[in-house]
C-alpha cells in the first residue's frame, strides 16, 4: 500500500509539473490569484476611425504606432499619436524587390523597425527616420531554409533571431524553434514542443502549424515570449549570445486542432477544433513587461483581461478593461496601451492608460 501511495504521488506531481518541466494550469487566474487585480477604462484617442483598417501587427516607438494590414495596398501605415494623423503609408504589394506578398510580424529593435517579410522569409530593416519619407529606404537580411522552414520570426539580442519553425532534414523534428544568425543562416535548434499523449503520434509538420503563436521579444533582445493562438502554451526565454535558456513555461489548454495536410503536395495546414480556446490574443511589451492580451473562451479573438508577466515569467498583476479589444501595443512615450477594437459602428484605435 505504501508504494502504491508513493507512485500515485509521484505520477500527481509528473502531471503537475508537466513534461519539460512546464507547470500545468486549469486556468490563468489561478496563478494571479494572489496578485492585484486593476480595472481599468478604455479612452478615446485622437485617430480617425475612417483612417483605421484591420491591423495584424502593432509596433510603436516614440509618438508614432506602426500597423501592418491585409487588405490595404501598402501593408504598413503609421500614425501620429499626438493628432491622430496618417502620417504615412509604405510596403506595397507585390514580388518586387521592395514589394511585399505577406507580414508575419513588426518589431522595433536599436532605432530600426523590422518587418518579418513571408514567401521568401526576411527580415527588412527600415531606420526610425524613415519612416516619415515618401521613399523609405529597405536593408534586407534573407533566412536561409535547407534545414529548417520558419513560420514566425523574431529579433532577439545580439543580432540573432529566433523563430517559430518546422525542422527538415536529420534534425530534431519535435524542436519548436530555431536559432539564426544575423545573416539569416541557421545556427541550432532551440527547445522541444509540450506534448499530451494525444499529440505525441502528430506528424512535425502539423505540430508546427497547430503550435503557432507569437514571439514578443523584450527592447533589448535579451528576453522574448512565445504564446500561443488558439491554445495557452506560455514560454519565458532569456538569450546571451547564441545560447537561449527557457526560463519558465506555462500550459493552461494544449493545442487542438484537425490536420489539413498532404505532404504529396506540400501542403501544410490545420484548422482549430470547436474545442480550441482563445489563447494569447496579442501581446504588448513595455521596458519590464509582458503584456498578454488572453481569453479562455472558444476561438475568441478578443478579450477584457490583460495578464501581466515579468521578463522572468513572474506573475505581476492582473488587468480587467470596461471593454473588450483586439490587439494592444505599448508606447513609452505615453506609458500606456493603444488598443484596437472592433465597435458596433467602426473600428478604432484607442487609449488605456497605465497606472
Amino acid at each position: 500500500m505504501k508504494n502504491l501511495i508513493i507512485i500515485f504521488l509521484l505520477a500527481s506531481c509528473k502531471w503537475l509539473c508537466g513534461c519539460h518541466g512546464s507547470i500545468i494550469l486549469s486556468d490563468l487566474d489561478r496563478l494571479f490569484a494572489e496578485k492585484p487585480t486593476i480595472n481599468l477604462s478604455i479612452q478615446l484617442s485622437s485617430i480617425k476611425s475612417d483612417d483605421v483598417g484591420v491591423p495584424i501587427y502593432f509596433a510603436c516607438i516614440d509618438s508614432l504606432i506602426i500597423v501592418s494590414g491585409m487588405f490595404e495596398s501598402n501593408f504598413i501605415t503609421v500614425y501620429n499619436t499626438n493628432n491622430g494623423q496618417v502620417v504615412n503609408r509604405f510596403a506595397s504589394k507585390g514580388q518586387g524587390p521592395d514589394e511585399f506578398l505577406g507580414i508575419g510580424g513588426l518589431y522595433f529593435s536599436n532605432d530600426h523597425l523590422l518587418i518579418h517579410s513571408t514567401k521568401p522569409n526576411r527580415m527588412v530593416y527600415v531606420h526610425k527616420s524613415d519612416l516619415l519619407e515618401s521613399n523609405v529606404s529597405f536593408r534586407k537580411v534573407n533566412f536561409k531554409e535547407n534545414d529548417v522552414s520558419y513560420i514566425r520570426i523574431s529579433p532577439v539580442s545580439d543580432g540573432l533571431f529566433m523563430g517559430t519553425v518546422r525542422m527538415l532534414n536529420n534534425y530534431d523534428s519535435r524542436a519548436q524553434f530555431a536559432l539564426a544568425d544575423e545573416n539569416g543562416e541557421f545556427l541550432r535548434e532551440v527547445d522541444r514542443y509540450s506534448l499530451n499523449r494525444e499529440l505525441e503520434s502528430v506528424p512535425n509538420y502539423d505540430l508546427a502549424m497547430g503550435f503557432q503563436g507569437t514571439l514578443a521579444p523584450s527592447p533589448d533582445g535579451h528576453y522574448a515570449l512565445y504564446s500561443g493562438s488558439h491554445h495557452g502554451v506560455l514560454k519565458f526565454f532569456s538569450f546571451n549570445g547564441n545560447n537561449p535558456q527557457k526560463i519558465k513555461e506555462y500550459v493552461i489548454a494544449f493545442p487542438k486542432f484537425t490536420s489539413r495536410s498532404n505532404p504529396n503536395i506540400l501542403l501544410y495546414a490545420v484548422g482549430p477544433s470547436n474545442e480550441s480556446i482563445g489563447g494569447t490574443i496579442s501581446v504588448a511589451v513595455s521596458d519590464d513587461s509582458y503584456y498578454v492580451l488572453f481569453s479562455q473562451q472558444p476561438r475568441e479573438y478578443k478579450s477584457n483581461i490583460i495578464y501581466v508577466f515579468d521578463f522572468q515569467g513572474e506573475p505581476v498583476k492582473k488587468i480587467l478593461l470596461d471593454e473588450p479589444v483586439n490587439k494592444i501595443v505599448y508606447s513609452k512615450e505615453d506609458n500606456s496601451l493603444f488598443a484596437y477594437r472592433e465597435t458596433e459602428e467602426d473600428p478604432r484605435i484607442d487609449l488605456i492608460k497605465l497606472p
